[in-house]
């Protein structure tokens, strides 16, 4: 009842933003629209037969928020269908039309990126991905969600394949991925440097700088390799413990830091349960897990 109203309704919301008002500056116009908006929201919240275009009106609100840099109103429309469907078990996005489904879970999955939720974000926007429209028509809404769901994906320890990224134009994220790859902190630090500016705007930026983390631990992983294999060659068995030598080289190449900041981030790495084990501070040694040194990315404490 009431859903064959649902595509005029989004022509008018879409239309009455793309209004430009003379002069560019469309902030006033804009805080004007979201206030009709939240009372559309309220209206059509109260009656379950109207839940379409409330989840409509919840997009465009989304969309108004971001675009004045409120983002600290979206966590009220989201509790607010959480609330509404959770007697229901949950939104079901099959019961929606993908144009909304795909628009308010791209814009929630981006909400979960600024609030450090990767595992949520990764969750909606990649639905989001999935249902947008094949082709060249749905081109530029995929590109828009890896966007975030590129950084979203490193962050997770999934990393994205270089055809993959060319194929979206996300050429930025191909030297970042290998970095994180390879474990090699300059080549990481160089290339978030250079693209900063852009990261910053789209809101990216500290979930990139996040990754940093990811990095020295995959520094580590190859230098434990390494050394793993030259105990082997040497002694004929694998070995737990192994100086924090090589470490201090690996990372005073790799990052300029001294034997005390190596240590320190070797105790952080640890700390997050991105290297199972434990320093030994008066052999000078890493006491290695012989049960997965070097858990994945989801069981980190800052996951």
């Amino acid at each position: 009842e009431g859903g064959w109203l649902v595509p005029s309704l989004q022509f008018l919301t879409v239309w009455v933003r793309k209004i430009e008002k003379p002069g560019g500056d469309n902030s006033a116009s804009l805080k004007e629209l979201v206030a009709t908006l939240r009372d559309m929201f309220k209206m059509l919240n109260r009656e379950k037969s109207k839940r379409i275009g409330m989840l409509w009106i919840t997009c465009e609100l989304l969309r108004a928020y971001f675009a004045l840099g409120q983002i600290n109103q979206c966590q009220f429309l989201i509790n607010a269908i959480i609330q509404l469907y959770q007697k229901e078990g949950g939104l079901n996005q099959n019961e929606i039309p993908k144009s909304i489904g795909v628009t308010l879970f791209f814009f929630w999955g981006k909400h979960c990126v600024f609030d450090y939720k990767f595992q949520d974000a990764d969750v909606k926007l990649t639905w989001a991905l999935r249902n947008c429209p094949a082709g060249q028509k749905g081109f530029k809404a995929r590109r828009r969600i890896l966007e975030y769901l590129v950084p979203c994906k490193l962050r997770l320890g999934i990393l994205p394949s270089e055809e993959g990224l060319k194929k979206y134009g996300l050429d930025v994220f191909i030297d970042l991925t290998r970095a994180v790859r390879e474990g090699d902190v300059r080549l990481f630090d160089e290339r978030l440097e250079e693209h900063s500016i852009m990261f910053i705007r789209s809101g990216t930026y500290l979930l990139l700088e996040k990754l940093k983390l990811l990095v020295y631990r995959n520094l580590c992983r190859h230098v434990h390799s390494i050394e793993l294999q030259r105990l082997i060659a040497e002694t004929g068995k694998a070995a737990t413990q192994i100086s924090i030598a090589p470490f201090e080289v690996a990372l005073k190449w790799q990052d300029d830091c001294t034997p005390d900041e190596t240590v320190c981030i070797l105790s952080n790495l640890i700390y997050q349960r991105a290297i199972k084990g434990y320093i030994s501070n008066e052999h000078k040694k890493i006491v290695f897990s012989k049960d997965k040194p070097f858990p994945p990315v989801s069981t980190w404490r800052s996951s």
